[in-house]
């Protein structure tokens, strides 16, 4: 599942995307890009550093981290 599955059932996976539904309900869309970009910087600082401390197999880590390779937003710099 795709770390911004869940807004309203849609598969949110870039800037595009997220400042599409943010006018959709009426947001403020810098508001949301600020906050979509806080949150995966956050999930890659703390990802970094904590991956290899989990229950998770090695290749559950790999393809976490090939997934991420593929979602624009993850790619995104800081």
């Amino acid at each position: 599942m795709c770390v911004w599955c869940g807004v309203g059932g849609v598969e949110v996976r870039s800037q595009e995307q997220l400042a599409y539904l943010a006018a959709k309900a009426n947001l403020p869309e810098r508001l949301v890009l600020d906050t979509a970009k806080e949150t995966v910087n956050r999930f890659k600082e703390v990802w970094e550093k904590e991956q290899f401390h989990l229950p998770l197999s090695k290749k559950t880590i790999a393809a976490i981290h090939e997934h991420s390779q593929s979602i624009p937003i993850m790619k995104d710099k800081k």
